[in-house]
This record gives C-alpha cells, sequence and structure tokens, in this order.
C-alpha cells in the first residue's frame, strides 16, 4: 500500500502475467478507464524490468535519500 500523509493512494501488486504483450495490457487498461495516456509530444516506451524480490524497495529507499533536504 502507498500512503500520502497516511491516506491509502496506490497500492502494488504482482503483474498480471498473461500471454498480452505491454503493449496490448496497456491498451486493456486504457479501456478500462485505469490509464489515461500521456499528451504532448514523444512515444512512452514502457519496458518492463525485473529488479528482483527486493528491488522495488531498494529503490524506494534510494529516492527517499535523493529527495532528502
Amino acid at each position: 500500500m502507498i500512503t500520502d500523509r497516511g491516506r491509502p493512494v496506490a497500492r502494488i501488486v504482482p503483474a498480471d502475467l498473461t500471454d498480452a504483450t505491454v503493449k496490448e495490457r496497456l491498451l486493456q487498461l486504457e479501456r478500462q478507464g485505469l490509464l489515461t495516456r500521456p499528451q504532448g509530444r514523444g512515444v512512452l516506451d514502457l519496458t518492463p524490468v525485473n529488479i528482483g524480490p527486493e528491488g522495488a524497495q531498494r529503490y524506494l529507499e534510494e529516492d527517499r535519500h535523493a529527495r532528502d533536504w
């Protein structure tokens, strides 16, 4: 669960490991109203990256420390 000032705003769940490609899955999410395409120039290239079981926590901590003032 991801919170903002103690209020839940999102949750991280395992990826749906269907046979759909990333592009197909993004289109499904858009049709469901769960994703909005970015507006403006350029193409958004989303490529899944396997960061391992502790990777997300490590990247989150690195990001938090980088933002410490």
